[in-house]
């Protein structure tokens, strides 16, 4: 399904790495003619290991310099997944275009920052847009991250919030709202981490989780899919060609 999508897309060379085993964590890089896309699959709800990696918010140290996310710093190197991404990346074309929804985008983030840090690719080579991403480190951490960087959110999507910065980890990249593809308004709020369960029907929803299971419970988090973000950006984009403006 992967390597159809990208090859309808224009992609000339597809290569997957981690889904051979279930343990790690898996990203596609994607050569076009012009540049590449190096992707990193989010959590899979389904997968407990994938939990405990969100989980585990202690901070590491990172060579860089500030301290990032453990759990995320284990998954990209999980396998030797940066290893091998890295021994890819050099032939790839150029530039490279780094991106992830949820926990990819803590990966993306990461694995950009590490490869301008070690000269894999220039910073001039580097592109940056994350998608649901949590917090990845804190602001030491963040200052090194200095290519062009976005992360897009939604009003509603509440996960990137749920590694909170009272622990001292702050986001990384200039914020853009999936429903215009806006830069968002001065007052703009996100979605706190409790706000699916202060909605109405809350009741009715935990009537449901008791009937039909714990896997109900993601429910109110449906503001996080994958599917909701290319949702609102194809309508934004479809907006901005009607009205000639760029997207």
């Amino acid at each position: 399904f992967v390597t159809a999508a990208l090859r309808a897309a224009g992609a000339t060379e597809i290569r997957c790495f981690g889904f051979e085993d279930p343990s790690q964590s898996e990203a596609v890089l994607a050569s076009f003619s012009d540049h590449s896309e190096l992707v990193f699959r989010g959590t899979d709800q389904d997968d407990p290991r994938d939990w405990l990696r969100d989980l585990d918010v202690v901070f590491a140290a990172w060579p860089g310099g500030g301290r990032v996310h453990a759990g995320f710093k284990k998954a990209l190197d999980g396998g030797g997944l940066y290893a091998r991404l890295t021994q890819a990346l050099r032939t790839a074309p150029r530039p490279i275009h780094c991106t992830g929804h949820s926990l990819g985008g803590a990966l993306a983030v990461m694995a950009a920052a590490r490869l301008a840090l070690e000269s894999v690719v220039s910073t001039a080579d580097l592109r940056l847009t994350t998608f649901g991403a949590p917090r990845t480190g804190d602001a030491a951490f963040a200052a090194t991250v200095r290519r062009p960087s976005f992360r897009v959110s939604t009003a509603a999507d509440c996960v990137p919030e749920l590694i909170s910065g009272l622990l001292g980890y702050v986001h990384v990249g200039e914020l853009r709202l999936a429903e215009d593809g806006l830069v968002p308004p001065a007052d703009f709020r996100p979605a706190g981490i409790l706000a699916p369960f202060a909605a109405e029907g809350l009741r009715d929803r935990l009537k449901e989780l008791v009937r039909r299971g714990a896997q109900d419970w993601l429910g109110p988090y449906s503001a996080h899919a994958a599917c909701r973000y290319a949702d609102l950006l194809r309508a934004a984009l479809q907006r901005s060609v009607k009205s000639g403006r760029p997207g």
